[in-house]
């Protein structure tokens, strides 16, 4: 049997079966960090980027995936798909848009039926003569009479009173005058302003001539005055109102 002395003295022999058993499990763990300090290097070397932000190992990650820092967004914003509203519209407490509203054309005014023709003489006892006006006769007149000397100043002025319409509306008057020469006529309807109404020659004083006007009078009975506070206007016969 040999003994300890015949041993090669490179082959370590251990004291006893704990101190083995230790520095094997040190052997192990020195092992395992070397190999996770080599991974960590690999994983350093991957990653280390050049100078223009490039990886050295992995391509670049494309632009249209790199995300956005936070706080940012695009500029300008994407556009909106169509069909898509930009802007969402203001609803009622319900949460209800309403619905569009539509205008409605006014409806016509109501027509109303004609009148008979209201025929009123310039020198009926209704109507109120003021400064100089007087009657005048004329063969040719209706009723044989006109009113002359209107005008030529503010106080000479013929006033038809009982001017009387079923309902309110503008009117056809047929204004019946006699005047050798071109005249004119300051004319008011129920006491309003004063309109300037140019009356053409009729040819000479005996004949009667028509101007017709459009005035609008009132529902009831109404007046309108003829004067000339400058000038003499034309005699009158009578006024036809007409619907």
């Amino acid at each position: 049997m040999a003994d300890g002395r015949n041993l090669p003295a490179w082959i370590p022999v251990p004291a006893y079966r704990g101190q083995h058993a230790g520095g094997r499990r040190a052997r192990i763990t020195f092992v395992i960090a070397g190999v996770a300090a080599l991974g960590l290097v690999g994983t350093v070397a991957a990653l280390a980027v050049t100078g223009n932000n490039t990886s050295r190992s992995l391509p670049p990650l494309p632009a249209r995936m790199s995300p956005l820092p936070m706080g940012q967004v695009p500029n300008p914003l994407p556009s909106a798909p169509p069909g898509y509203p930009s802007a969402i519209p203001t609803g009622s407490a319900s949460g209800r848009v309403p619905p569009p509203t539509t205008t409605r054309p006014a409806p016509p005014p109501p027509t109303q039926p004609p009148i008979a023709p209201v025929s009123v003489e310039a020198e009926s006892a209704a109507n109120d003569l003021t400064g100089e006006t007087r009657i005048r006769p004329v063969a040719g007149a209706s009723g044989g009479q006109v009113i002359e000397h209107i005008g030529g100043d503010p106080e000479n002025s013929l006033r038809f009173n009982r001017i009387v319409v079923p309902f309110g509306g503008v009117f056809t008057v047929d204004i019946r005058y006699i005047s050798a020469v071109d005249r004119s006529a300051a004319v008011s309807v129920n006491d309003g302003r004063f309109v300037t109404v140019k009356f053409p020659a009729t040819g000479d004083g005996e004949t009667v001539g028509s101007l017709v006007l459009r005035i609008r009078l009132d529902k009831g009975s109404n007046s309108i005055q003829f004067s000339n506070p400058v000038n003499y206007a034309p005699d009158i016969d009578r006024i036809i109102v007409r619907s």
